[in-house]
């Protein structure tokens, strides 16, 4: 008898067509949670890094009756290699708070006597292998563009507030938690510590090419007028920013205006360095509110350098989707929106400010 033929079916061209559109859609719709799902990880783990800052700084209270320094003034170490004192370039609230972060290896390798500085000697070789150590509790893993070797170094997401102060040379306090060669205890903190802001996350800088929220400005001089210890000032019924500073963050507009046009340019040293206490490295203020479409760049030095160190405006900021996370003197992190009134944003910068604030403003 004659075997019959077996036949052999397939996909026709119109059916293999279907079967990719259906799998491309599939792809479309998961991709966009999947992505959601990593991004909630990577702000739970900013959240926790926050909270252990928060814990560090605190501990670091009750051992030594007050919060860490900003920066302090060192004995030893210039750029020529004399010996010298030096306020700028110096060791860090973090720094400092390192035993309280389980880095006890990292600050035992640190010369406190010495300016930590890369360009200043004797300090810079000799604290080297510390100041360019990876810290995962430094790092935001939303950001993605910090660098934690070589010379474009950029190993430092989270900032100290010191308030709405924006003289970053003063030496008679700030409105804030850290200020220049001073340092605050708890009590100073009577606006309440669930009321005050003592931590924030922002992106690393990047000039290359220049970008929103990471490229840093300098206008032409104007710092003598811009840098105050407190600028807000009353008008009326309500507050507003002083004349001179709000003059300020014009000039630095005008500048961000120009630079953005450029594709090209030297790249900004936002969070350069977790363990030198220079604003804009590991400091910032509360001046301009979080993620700023207003005042779109990182920070503002009011004088001719572009540098974030030492500038006059260092916003707060950060890759998550409408806000930044920070942390409060009392170890709390709470998600501050971008929407936040001005008026809000500075009364929750200030520790001592008076100011009355519902929980419902933020």
């Amino acid at each position: 008898m004659k075997r019959p033929q077996s036949s052999r079916s397939g996909f026709t061209l119109i059916e293999l067509l279907v079967v990719i559109a259906i799998i491309a859609v599939l792809i479309a719709l998961l991709l966009p949670a999947v992505q959601a799902a990593r991004e909630a990880a990577r702000r739970s783990q900013c959240i926790n890094n926050l909270k252990q800052m928060g814990l560090a700084a605190n501990t670091y209270q009750s051992a030594n009756q007050s919060y860490p320094l900003r920066n302090a003034t060192n004995t030893l170490g210039n750029s020529a290699g004399a010996i010298a004192a030096s306020s700028w370039g110096n060791f860090s609230g973090q720094a400092m708070m390192l035993p309280y972060l389980e880095q006890t290896a990292i600050f035992n390798a640190c010369n406190f006597n010495l300016n930590p500085n890369p360009s200043f000697l004797p300090g810079g070789p000799m604290n080297s292998t510390a100041l360019n150590a990876k810290i995962a509790a430094f790092l935001c893993p939303s950001d993605g563009q910090a660098i934690t070797t070589g010379s474009g170094i950029r190993q430092n997401n989270y900032h100290g507030s010191m308030g709405t102060t924006t003289d970053p040379w003063f030496g008679g306090g700030a409105t804030g938690i850290f200020a220049h060669t001073i340092s605050y205890d708890v009590s100073a903190v009577t606006d309440g510590t669930s009321n005050t802001i003592m931590w924030s996350e922002a992106v690393v800088g990047n000039n290359n090419p220049r970008v929103n929220k990471r490229t840093s400005v300098g206008t032409t001089g104007t710092s003598s007028t811009n840098n105050m210890l407190n600028p807000v000032v009353a008008a009326g019924t309500t507050v507003a920013l002083h004349a001179n500073v709000q003059a300020g963050l014009t000039a630095c507009n005008g500048i961000w205006a120009a630079a953005i046009s450029s594709t090209t340019g030297t790249a900004s040293n936002r969070g350069q360095f977790w363990g030198i206490g220079s604003p804009g490295y590991t400091f910032f203020n509360t001046v301009v509110t979080p993620n700023s479409s207003q005042y779109p760049w990182s920070s503002c030095r009011t004088d001719t350098n572009a540098g974030a160190d030492f500038a006059s405006f260092i916003n707060a900021n950060s890759n998550h989707s409408g806000g930044v996370n920070m942390a409060f003197c009392d170890g709390s992190v709470k998600f501050i929106k971008d929407s936040i009134s001005p008026p809000t944003y500075w009364a929750l910068g200030t520790k001592s400010g008076g100011e009355v604030v519902s929980a419902d403003s933020y």
